[in-house]
Protein backbone atom coordinates (compact mmCIF):
# COMPACT_ATOMS: atom_id res chain seq x y z
CA UNK A 1 0.00 0.00 0.00
CA UNK A 2 1.29 3.48 -0.90
CA UNK A 3 0.00 6.59 0.83
CA UNK A 4 1.07 10.12 -0.07
CA UNK A 5 1.13 12.61 2.77
CA UNK A 6 2.66 15.76 4.14
CA UNK A 7 4.70 14.74 7.21
CA UNK A 8 4.35 18.06 9.00
CA UNK A 9 0.59 18.06 9.44
CA UNK A 10 -0.94 14.83 8.08
CA UNK A 11 -1.72 13.13 11.37
CA UNK A 12 -4.08 10.66 9.69
CA UNK A 13 -1.19 9.17 7.72
CA UNK A 14 0.91 8.82 10.89
CA UNK A 15 -2.00 7.19 12.70
CA UNK A 16 -2.44 4.71 9.84
CA UNK A 17 1.27 3.88 9.90
CA UNK A 18 1.19 3.32 13.67
CA UNK A 19 -1.84 1.10 13.27
CA UNK A 20 0.06 -1.03 10.77
CA UNK A 21 3.12 -1.21 13.04
CA UNK A 22 1.05 -2.09 16.11
CA UNK A 23 0.11 -5.51 14.73
CA UNK A 24 1.80 -8.49 16.38
CA UNK A 25 5.41 -9.31 15.58
CA UNK A 26 8.41 -7.36 14.36
CA UNK A 27 6.63 -5.22 11.80
CA UNK A 28 8.52 -3.05 9.31
CA UNK A 29 7.30 0.14 7.65
CA UNK A 30 9.07 2.12 4.94
CA UNK A 31 8.67 5.83 4.27
CA UNK A 32 10.32 6.85 1.00
CA UNK A 33 10.84 10.31 -0.42
CA UNK A 34 12.28 11.69 2.84
CA UNK A 35 14.82 14.49 2.67
CA UNK A 36 17.28 14.93 5.56
CA UNK A 37 15.33 17.70 7.31
CA UNK A 38 12.19 15.55 7.45
CA UNK A 39 13.62 12.31 8.80
CA UNK A 40 13.72 13.07 12.52
CA UNK A 41 10.46 15.02 12.33
CA UNK A 42 8.63 12.05 10.80
CA UNK A 43 10.20 9.42 13.05
CA UNK A 44 9.51 11.54 16.15
CA UNK A 45 5.83 11.77 15.20
CA UNK A 46 5.65 7.98 14.81
CA UNK A 47 7.62 7.36 18.03
CA UNK A 48 5.11 9.12 20.28
CA UNK A 49 3.46 5.75 20.85
CA UNK A 50 6.73 4.32 22.21
CA UNK A 51 8.99 4.84 25.22
CA UNK A 52 12.28 4.38 23.37
CA UNK A 53 13.48 5.32 19.90
CA UNK A 54 16.79 4.02 18.55
CA UNK A 55 17.93 5.86 15.41
CA UNK A 56 20.65 4.20 13.31
CA UNK A 57 22.40 6.17 10.57
CA UNK A 58 25.56 5.86 8.51
CA UNK A 59 28.18 8.23 9.96
CA UNK A 60 29.02 10.24 13.06
CA UNK A 61 28.36 13.71 11.62
CA UNK A 62 24.87 12.73 10.48
CA UNK A 63 24.18 11.00 13.80
CA UNK A 64 25.09 14.11 15.79
CA UNK A 65 22.88 16.31 13.59
CA UNK A 66 19.97 13.89 13.94
CA UNK A 67 20.53 13.80 17.70
CA UNK A 68 20.25 17.61 17.86
CA UNK A 69 17.05 17.45 15.82
CA UNK A 70 15.63 14.70 18.03
CA UNK A 71 16.35 16.78 21.14
CA UNK A 72 14.29 19.59 19.62
CA UNK A 73 11.30 17.35 18.84
CA UNK A 74 11.46 14.87 21.73
CA UNK A 75 13.10 16.71 24.61
CA UNK A 76 15.69 14.08 25.51
CA UNK A 77 18.08 12.62 22.97
CA UNK A 78 21.53 11.09 23.45
CA UNK A 79 24.32 10.33 20.99
CA UNK A 80 25.92 6.90 21.44
CA UNK A 81 29.39 6.89 19.85
CA UNK A 82 30.90 3.85 18.19
CA UNK A 83 34.29 2.52 19.21
CA UNK A 84 36.99 2.25 16.58
CA UNK A 85 37.35 -1.52 16.61
CA UNK A 86 40.72 -1.38 14.86
CA UNK A 87 42.52 1.39 16.72
CA UNK A 88 40.46 1.69 19.92
CA UNK A 89 43.13 0.33 22.29
CA UNK A 90 45.60 2.93 21.00
CA UNK A 91 43.09 5.79 20.85
CA UNK A 92 43.83 8.59 23.31
CA UNK A 93 40.13 9.53 23.26
CA UNK A 94 39.16 5.98 24.27
CA UNK A 95 38.22 6.95 27.83
CA UNK A 96 36.10 9.83 26.60
CA UNK A 97 34.22 7.54 24.22
CA UNK A 98 33.78 4.97 26.99
CA UNK A 99 32.36 7.67 29.24
CA UNK A 100 29.83 8.77 26.62
CA UNK A 101 28.73 5.20 25.99
CA UNK A 102 28.39 4.42 29.69
CA UNK A 103 26.37 7.59 30.22
CA UNK A 104 23.94 6.44 27.52
CA UNK A 105 23.66 2.96 29.04
CA UNK A 106 23.10 4.40 32.51
CA UNK A 107 20.34 6.68 31.24
CA UNK A 108 18.78 3.79 29.33
CA UNK A 109 18.63 1.69 32.50
CA UNK A 110 17.08 4.60 34.44
CA UNK A 111 14.41 4.98 31.78
CA UNK A 112 13.67 1.26 31.69
CA UNK A 113 13.11 1.35 35.46
CA UNK A 114 10.94 4.48 35.17
CA UNK A 115 8.78 2.87 32.49
CA UNK A 116 8.42 -0.30 34.56
CA UNK A 117 7.44 1.77 37.59
CA UNK A 118 5.26 4.46 36.05
CA UNK A 119 3.86 2.71 33.01
CA UNK A 120 2.67 5.41 30.63
CA UNK A 121 4.47 8.24 32.45
CA UNK A 122 8.02 7.35 31.40
CA UNK A 123 8.20 9.71 28.39
CA UNK A 124 10.26 9.11 25.23
CA UNK A 125 14.01 8.54 25.30
CA UNK A 126 15.81 8.83 21.96
CA UNK A 127 19.24 7.36 21.34
CA UNK A 128 21.03 8.09 18.05
CA UNK A 129 24.00 6.09 16.83
CA UNK A 130 25.75 4.83 13.70
CA UNK A 131 25.72 1.38 12.14
CA UNK A 132 29.15 0.85 13.76
CA UNK A 133 27.59 1.71 17.12
CA UNK A 134 25.22 -1.27 16.94
CA UNK A 135 27.74 -3.67 15.38
CA UNK A 136 30.12 -4.21 18.29
CA UNK A 137 29.62 -6.86 20.97
CA UNK A 138 28.78 -5.89 24.56
CA UNK A 139 28.20 -7.53 27.90
CA UNK A 140 24.48 -8.19 28.62
CA UNK A 141 22.59 -5.21 30.08
CA UNK A 142 21.75 -7.28 33.16
CA UNK A 143 25.41 -7.12 34.23
CA UNK A 144 25.26 -3.34 34.43
CA UNK A 145 22.04 -3.45 36.41
CA UNK A 146 23.48 -5.93 38.90
CA UNK A 147 26.73 -3.98 39.32
CA UNK A 148 25.21 -0.64 40.36
CA UNK A 149 25.90 0.24 44.01
CA UNK A 150 23.24 2.33 45.76
CA UNK A 151 24.22 4.40 48.80
CA UNK A 152 21.88 6.44 51.00
CA UNK A 153 21.69 7.74 54.56
CA UNK A 154 20.89 4.26 55.93
CA UNK A 155 23.92 2.58 54.32
CA UNK A 156 26.90 1.24 56.23
CA UNK A 157 30.15 1.09 54.30
CA UNK A 158 33.27 -1.02 54.69
CA UNK A 159 35.71 1.21 52.82
CA UNK A 160 38.13 -1.58 51.87
CA UNK A 161 35.35 -3.76 50.47
CA UNK A 162 33.97 -0.77 48.60
CA UNK A 163 37.41 0.03 47.18
CA UNK A 164 37.85 -3.54 45.95
CA UNK A 165 34.39 -3.51 44.37
CA UNK A 166 34.99 -0.19 42.63
CA UNK A 167 38.27 -1.38 41.13
CA UNK A 168 36.35 -4.37 39.73
CA UNK A 169 33.84 -1.87 38.30
CA UNK A 170 36.60 -0.14 36.35
CA UNK A 171 37.39 2.82 38.62
CA UNK A 172 40.98 3.93 39.28
CA UNK A 173 41.99 4.68 42.85
CA UNK A 174 43.90 7.94 43.26
CA UNK A 175 45.04 10.20 46.09
CA UNK A 176 42.65 12.94 44.98
CA UNK A 177 39.85 12.82 42.44
CA UNK A 178 40.54 15.00 39.40
CA UNK A 179 38.97 13.24 36.44
CA UNK A 180 36.09 10.92 35.57
CA UNK A 181 36.58 7.24 36.32
CA UNK A 182 38.52 7.93 39.53
CA UNK A 183 37.82 7.51 43.24
CA UNK A 184 39.70 8.17 46.45
CA UNK A 185 39.29 7.15 50.08
CA UNK A 186 40.85 9.28 52.82
CA UNK A 187 39.77 8.15 56.24
CA UNK A 188 36.00 8.62 56.39
CA UNK A 189 35.82 10.62 53.15
CA UNK A 190 35.02 8.84 49.88
CA UNK A 191 35.24 10.83 46.63
CA UNK A 192 33.84 9.32 43.43
CA UNK A 193 33.83 10.83 39.94
CA UNK A 194 31.63 8.67 37.73
CA UNK A 195 31.43 8.87 33.94
CA UNK A 196 27.69 9.38 34.35
CA UNK A 197 28.04 12.57 36.42
CA UNK A 198 29.12 16.12 35.60
CA UNK A 199 30.76 16.58 39.01
CA UNK A 200 32.29 14.26 41.63
CA UNK A 201 30.39 13.08 44.69
CA UNK A 202 31.71 13.08 48.27
CA UNK A 203 30.40 10.60 50.81
CA UNK A 204 31.33 11.39 54.42
CA UNK A 205 31.16 8.64 57.02
CA UNK A 206 30.63 8.61 60.76
CA UNK A 207 32.51 5.42 61.57
CA UNK A 208 30.85 3.09 59.01
CA UNK A 209 27.55 4.98 58.69
CA UNK A 210 26.85 7.50 55.94
CA UNK A 211 26.74 11.02 57.37
CA UNK A 212 26.30 13.03 54.15
CA UNK A 213 26.31 12.72 50.38
CA UNK A 214 26.97 15.75 48.22
CA UNK A 215 28.25 16.78 44.81
CA UNK A 216 31.26 19.11 44.85
CA UNK A 217 33.53 21.05 42.53
CA UNK A 218 36.78 19.15 41.90
CA UNK A 219 38.90 22.33 41.74
CA UNK A 220 37.50 24.44 44.58
CA UNK A 221 36.28 21.45 46.67
CA UNK A 222 33.11 23.45 47.42
CA UNK A 223 29.78 21.70 47.75
CA UNK A 224 27.32 22.02 44.87
CA UNK A 225 24.31 20.00 45.95
CA UNK A 226 23.26 17.64 48.72
CA UNK A 227 21.95 14.23 47.66
CA UNK A 228 19.56 11.87 49.43
CA UNK A 229 21.06 8.85 47.67
CA UNK A 230 23.70 8.03 45.07
CA UNK A 231 24.01 5.27 42.48
CA UNK A 232 27.57 4.27 41.58
CA UNK A 233 27.51 3.15 37.95
CA UNK A 234 30.34 1.01 36.52
CA UNK A 235 33.28 2.78 34.87
CA UNK A 236 33.99 0.00 32.39
CA UNK A 237 32.16 -1.83 29.62
CA UNK A 238 33.81 -5.10 30.61
CA UNK A 239 32.17 -6.53 33.72
CA UNK A 240 33.49 -9.99 34.56
CA UNK A 241 33.46 -12.15 37.68
CA UNK A 242 36.73 -13.40 39.15
CA UNK A 243 35.78 -16.94 38.11
CA UNK A 244 35.23 -15.79 34.52
CA UNK A 245 38.57 -13.99 34.51
CA UNK A 246 40.41 -17.07 35.73
CA UNK A 247 38.69 -19.35 33.23
CA UNK A 248 39.33 -16.76 30.53
CA UNK A 249 43.02 -16.58 31.42
CA UNK A 250 43.29 -20.34 31.00
CA UNK A 251 41.72 -20.03 27.53
CA UNK A 252 44.06 -17.16 26.63
CA UNK A 253 47.11 -19.16 27.67
CA UNK A 254 45.90 -22.15 25.67
CA UNK A 255 45.40 -19.97 22.60
CA UNK A 256 48.85 -18.48 23.09
CA UNK A 257 50.44 -21.93 23.19
CA UNK A 258 48.60 -22.98 20.03
CA UNK A 259 49.73 -19.85 18.21
CA UNK A 260 53.32 -20.32 19.36
CA UNK A 261 53.25 -23.78 17.81
CA UNK A 262 52.03 -22.25 14.54
CA UNK A 263 55.03 -19.90 14.62
CA UNK A 264 57.43 -22.80 15.43
CA UNK A 265 58.46 -20.74 18.43
CA UNK A 266 60.04 -23.66 20.26
CA UNK A 267 62.15 -24.84 17.32
CA UNK A 268 65.69 -23.86 16.54
CA UNK A 269 65.11 -22.90 12.92
CA UNK A 270 62.80 -19.92 12.90
CA UNK A 271 62.45 -16.85 10.74
CA UNK A 272 62.80 -13.38 12.17
CA UNK A 273 59.07 -12.85 11.60
CA UNK A 274 58.23 -15.98 13.60
CA UNK A 275 60.46 -14.88 16.48
CA UNK A 276 58.89 -11.42 16.58
CA UNK A 277 55.36 -12.84 16.35
CA UNK A 278 56.03 -15.22 19.24
CA UNK A 279 57.49 -12.40 21.32
CA UNK A 280 54.44 -10.24 20.60
CA UNK A 281 52.05 -12.98 21.73
CA UNK A 282 54.01 -13.56 24.93
CA UNK A 283 53.93 -9.82 25.64
CA UNK A 284 50.19 -9.67 24.94
CA UNK A 285 49.39 -12.44 27.41
CA UNK A 286 52.00 -11.19 29.88
CA UNK A 287 50.31 -7.79 30.00
CA UNK A 288 46.99 -9.46 30.84
CA UNK A 289 48.60 -11.52 33.62
CA UNK A 290 50.36 -8.45 35.01
CA UNK A 291 47.53 -5.91 34.86
CA UNK A 292 44.43 -8.11 35.10
CA UNK A 293 42.91 -6.07 32.24
CA UNK A 294 40.70 -8.36 30.13
CA UNK A 295 39.02 -5.63 28.07
CA UNK A 296 40.53 -6.94 24.83
CA UNK A 297 39.16 -10.45 25.40
CA UNK A 298 35.39 -10.01 25.72
CA UNK A 299 34.53 -12.96 23.46
CA UNK A 300 37.10 -15.14 25.23
CA UNK A 301 35.70 -14.43 28.68
CA UNK A 302 31.96 -14.67 28.04
CA UNK A 303 29.82 -16.23 25.32
CA UNK A 304 26.52 -14.47 26.02
CA UNK A 305 27.55 -11.19 24.41
CA UNK A 306 24.82 -8.80 23.27
CA UNK A 307 24.36 -5.97 20.82
CA UNK A 308 23.14 -2.48 21.68
CA UNK A 309 19.78 -3.21 20.04
CA UNK A 310 19.19 -6.03 22.55
CA UNK A 311 19.47 -3.50 25.40
CA UNK A 312 16.12 -1.96 24.44
CA UNK A 313 12.73 -3.37 25.56
CA UNK A 314 11.19 -4.93 22.46
CA UNK A 315 7.56 -3.83 22.89
CA UNK A 316 8.38 -0.24 23.90
CA UNK A 317 11.00 0.52 21.25
CA UNK A 318 10.84 1.91 17.73
CA UNK A 319 13.99 1.32 15.68
CA UNK A 320 14.55 3.88 12.92
CA UNK A 321 16.92 2.94 10.09
CA UNK A 322 18.20 5.78 7.94
CA UNK A 323 18.91 4.55 4.37
CA UNK A 324 19.51 0.82 5.03
CA UNK A 325 21.36 0.32 1.73
CA UNK A 326 23.86 2.95 2.85
CA UNK A 327 24.07 1.22 6.25
CA UNK A 328 24.90 -2.01 4.41
CA UNK A 329 27.71 -0.33 2.48
CA UNK A 330 29.21 1.16 5.66
CA UNK A 331 29.00 -2.16 7.49
CA UNK A 332 30.68 -4.05 4.64
CA UNK A 333 33.48 -1.47 4.44
CA UNK A 334 34.09 -1.67 8.19
CA UNK A 335 34.09 -5.47 8.10
CA UNK A 336 36.58 -5.46 5.21
CA UNK A 337 38.97 -3.04 6.91
CA UNK A 338 38.63 -4.86 10.21
CA UNK A 339 39.17 -8.27 8.57
CA UNK A 340 42.32 -7.14 6.78
CA UNK A 341 43.67 -5.53 9.93
CA UNK A 342 42.99 -8.62 12.05
CA UNK A 343 44.55 -10.89 9.43
CA UNK A 344 47.79 -8.90 9.55
CA UNK A 345 47.76 -8.59 13.34
CA UNK A 346 47.12 -12.30 13.79
CA UNK A 347 50.07 -13.14 11.55
CA UNK A 348 52.28 -10.71 13.49
CA UNK A 349 51.23 -12.03 16.90
CA UNK A 350 49.47 -8.86 18.06
CA UNK A 351 46.12 -10.63 18.59
CA UNK A 352 44.81 -14.12 19.31
CA UNK A 353 42.15 -15.83 17.15
CA UNK A 354 39.37 -15.18 19.70
CA UNK A 355 39.97 -11.43 19.36
CA UNK A 356 39.15 -11.29 15.66
CA UNK A 357 35.34 -11.43 15.81
CA UNK A 358 34.31 -8.16 17.44
CA UNK A 359 32.06 -6.74 14.71
CA UNK A 360 28.61 -7.98 13.75
CA UNK A 361 27.53 -8.34 10.14
CA UNK A 362 24.41 -6.54 8.95
CA UNK A 363 22.56 -9.87 8.90
CA UNK A 364 23.38 -10.35 12.59
CA UNK A 365 22.23 -6.80 13.36
CA UNK A 366 18.97 -7.36 11.47
CA UNK A 367 18.50 -10.60 13.44
CA UNK A 368 18.91 -8.64 16.70
CA UNK A 369 15.95 -6.43 15.73
CA UNK A 370 13.69 -9.09 14.18
CA UNK A 371 11.09 -8.77 16.99
CA UNK A 372 11.19 -4.94 17.09
CA UNK A 373 8.99 -2.42 15.32
CA UNK A 374 11.10 -0.86 12.56
CA UNK A 375 10.69 2.35 10.59
CA UNK A 376 12.87 2.63 7.48
CA UNK A 377 13.48 6.08 5.98
CA UNK A 378 14.72 6.43 2.40
CA UNK A 379 15.07 9.16 -0.19
CA UNK A 380 14.40 6.91 -3.18
CA UNK A 381 11.64 4.34 -3.40
CA UNK A 382 13.37 0.95 -3.20
CA UNK A 383 13.05 -2.34 -1.31
CA UNK A 384 15.70 -2.51 1.43
CA UNK A 385 17.74 -5.71 1.37
CA UNK A 386 17.19 -8.13 4.24
CA UNK A 387 13.84 -6.70 5.40
CA UNK A 388 10.31 -7.97 4.90
CA UNK A 389 8.33 -4.77 4.44
CA UNK A 390 4.78 -4.81 5.84
CA UNK A 391 3.70 -1.27 4.98
CA UNK A 392 4.93 1.48 2.65
CA UNK A 393 4.37 5.21 2.40
CA UNK A 394 5.76 7.77 0.02
CA UNK A 395 6.21 11.44 0.84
Amino acid sequence: MNTFFKPVNDTAAIEQLNKELSADGGRTAVISGCIDTQRVHISSAVAQNYKFMLVITSDEAKARNMCDDAAFFNGEALYYPAKDAIFYSADVTGNQITGQRLKCISRLIEHIKAVDKDGQDGGLLTLVTTIDGVSDRLVPLKRYMESVITIDSTSEIDTEKLAKKMVQMGFTRTGMVEDKGQFSIRGGIIDIFSYTDEAPVRIELWDTEVDSIRMFDAESQRSIEKLKSYHIFPATEFLFTEEEKQAGLDKIRKERDEQLECFDYGKRKRTQEQIEAGNNINKLVGDVERTGNYSKFLDTIIKDTAGLIEYFPVEDTLIVLDEPNRLKECNELTLYEYGESMKNRLAAGYVLPSQTNKIKTLNEIISDMKHNKKLILTTLDYKPEGFDVDYRMHV
